[in-house]
């Protein structure tokens, strides 16, 4: 009964009075079964090669210009703001969350089309409207926040997010390929 329920989503023009499911129909649903289920384990795959690929480039760029341009841009004007130890739960919190919005925002759909650089553009848009929200409210909110500080931070989100979309895409689609 199943199997024949199964046959008739591959063979819409059956009916429940149709004669039983034949062993070659039983080879063929199970082949395209199988081969559904290789599709999906695959797509899992690839998604979380670029999720992986994506989180390590965006981490290792951002921990960078954190450390040599932000670290300073940000002491100079809000020093007295800031902690002396990172909130690491935090941090990990946001970056875990974020490269989930850069995948499913800008990767995952440059990746369906084959497109790395649609990749980079969504990304960008997408970064430079997250940092954007960040930098422009505190602008908005907070004494001491500078205008250089936002230009700065609002660029370098487009350019991490864009460049780590553009990458994971582009790496990911040389494994699979």
């Amino acid at each position: 009964m199943f199997l024949a329920a199964v046959f008739r989503k591959f063979r819409p023009n059956l009916n429940a009075a149709s004669a039983p499911v034949s062993p070659a129909d039983f080879f063929e649903i199970r082949n395209r079964l199988a081969f559904a289920h290789t599709q999906a384990t695959l797509h899992l795959m690839q998604t979380l090669t670029l999720y992986a690929i994506t989180a390590v480039i965006f981490l290792a760029l951002d921990a960078i210009m954190l450390t040599r341009v932000m670290s300073p841009l940000f002491e100079r004007h809000i020093g007295a703001f800031l902690l002396p130890d990172l909130r690491l739960g935090a941090a990990v919190a946001f970056y875990l969350a974020y490269i989930v919005g850069v995948l499913y925002f800008a990767s995952l759909p440059a990746l369906a089309e084959g497109a790395p650089i649609k990749a980079f553009l969504n990304g960008a848009i997408l970064g430079a409207m997250a940092y954007g929200t960040y930098e422009f409210t505190n602008l908005a909110t907070l004494k001491g926040w500078s205008w250089q500080m936002v230009a700065v931070d609002v660029t370098w989100g487009a350019v991490l997010s864009g460049v780590s979309a553009w990458a994971g895409v582009t790496l990911t689609r040389m494994i699979f390929s």
